[in-house]
């Protein structure tokens, strides 16, 4: 049995979306040998040892920390902007890492956690869109994660809160002409469709002020199977 299958099966994980970033994580112990591959073969007779993920949100909070990491931001101490906070994934990894302030904004309801949405330092704004959203204060870091709007269509709200560093997330299906994503069934598989969607959004930035700091694909694949890419920008 593969092993990110037996960590769920037994419970140590709920998804194997959690398997996959605790493997990767150095969190997964075989029979006393740390784990590198979810592909692993494991017997019924093998001891797996699991240790405690630091995220407990949403699956969105394993690719922030993985890209804050690679991009080497350090929200301690800033003033952060999650648009498309959802459960709020990435508004849990910003105050675990110390940041004093987020604003979570998000066009659904009753969506993020208790926990979350207690927190003094969250202002949570749900049933709203951030394009209708006048600014609320200027901030250092926005972190985007949206679903069924293409990257293109918000950056120009993005611009006036003053952000040095944008950490968005993009995923192929939003970015590519509707007609490709329909004929995929939503799922894009095509290694050209995924440059032509990072182009597209790279694009923009760079005609907002934006210049490319990194990018790169997310540690943990989205809903439906699809491909993602976490893409750092800078101001200039």
């Amino acid at each position: 049995m593969r092993l990110d299958v037996a960590l769920v099966q037994r419970n140590l994980y709920s998804t194997r979306a959690r398997a996959l970033a605790a493997i990767k994580g150095g969190l997964v112990m075989v029979s006393g040998v740390p784990a590198k591959k979810p592909s692993q073969d494991v017997a019924d007779t093998d001891e797996i040892v699991a240790g405690d993920l630091p995220y407990s949100a949403g699956r969105g909070s394993l690719k922030l920390a993985h890209a804050l990491d690679v991009f080497k931001i350090n929200p301690s101490g800033m003033v952060c902007l999650d648009v498309g906070a959802s459960t709020g994934g990435f508004t849990e990894v910003l105050l675990r890492r110390g940041a004093s302030r987020v604003y979570a904004v998000d066009v659904g309801t009753d969506q993020l956690v208790s926990e979350l949405r207690d927190d003094a330092r969250v202002v949570s704004l749900e049933k709203t869109d951030i394009r209708a959203l006048p600014v609320q204060s200027m901030v250092d870091l926005i972190v985007v994660d949206v679903s069924f709007v293409s990257l293109t269509n918000i950056v120009s709200a993005l611009v006036p809160w003053g952000a040095r560093d944008i950490v968005a997330l993009i995923k192929p299906q939003f970015e590519v002409p509707r007609e490709v994503a329909a004929r995929s069934g939503g799922v894009i598989r095509s290694a050209d469709w995924h440059e032509f969607a990072k182009n597209q959004v790279v694009e923009c930035f760079g005609k907002h002020g934006f210049r490319l700091g990194g990018i790169i694909e997310s540690p943990v694949k989205g809903g439906s199977g699809n491909t993602e890419f976490l893409a750092c920008f800078k101001v200039g």
